[in-house]
């Protein structure tokens, strides 16, 4: 069961980023470098956004089932927590949709916004974490992942940059990408080890 788990999350984490760029190569009234990937969920393409959310949710909540399983001890805990809070997050921005740029702010849309902080900040923690236990340390994978750890935290306060300066704003959409790009990264290529190293126990 680990190993399907394990295989399922990958698969999911590359639907994922399949989804996200299809989504890019579409015709769009948003830009990459002014416009987050949630604004695309108001465009006529918004059902790639929403399955690609949605489908990375999902694989999180599979890589979150075979990491409890790895990862023995109180120690992980907080990690796995954390990472449960990603994906109920994700799975949650599938159908709570961000306002529509330049509308009138509604309770939906904050609502979004609440639960992406939420997601993005219990990210940055659950890779932290799961990267300080040590369970990857003699993969091949490990200093990748120790990279994309180390880069989570400081992508997430370009991003915040972005949001709060005003002349900064106009690349909150590359800020996000960014540092989405880091975490997912993270997040398939544990799930790559999780398979390797499920297949080989």
């Amino acid at each position: 069961m680990t190993t399907a788990f394990a295989v399922t999350a990958t698969a999911a984490y590359l639907i994922y980023f399949g989804l996200t760029v299809a989504l890019h190569l579409r015709p769009s009234p948003y830009h990459p470098l002014s416009n987050t990937v949630s604004d695309y969920s108001r465009s006529m393409s918004g059902w790639m956004n929403r399955a690609a959310i949605l489908t990375n949710g999902v694989g999180t909540a599979l890589l979150l089932a075979v990491l409890h399983h790895l990862a023995h001890g109180s120690t992980a805990r907080p990690a796995l927590v954390e990472l449960g809070v990603v994906a109920a997050t994700r799975i949650a921005m599938a159908f709570v949709l961000a306002d529509e740029p330049g509308q009138r702010r509604t309770a939906w849309g904050t609502s979004h916004a609440a639960i992406a902080i939420l997601s993005f900040l219990a990210a940055v923690s659950a890779v932290g974490g799961f990267t300080r236990l040590g369970l990857f340390r003699l993969s091949s994978a490990a200093p990748m992942q120790h990279l994309l750890a180390a880069l989570a935290l400081p992508l997430l306060g370009v991003l915040l940059v972005t949001v709060l300066v005003p002349y900064a704003r106009r690349f909150v959409g590359l800020a996000e990408r960014l540092f989405l790009l880091d975490v997912n990264g993270w997040l398939l290529v544990t799930a790559i080890w999780t398979v390797v190293y499920s297949v080989g126990h």
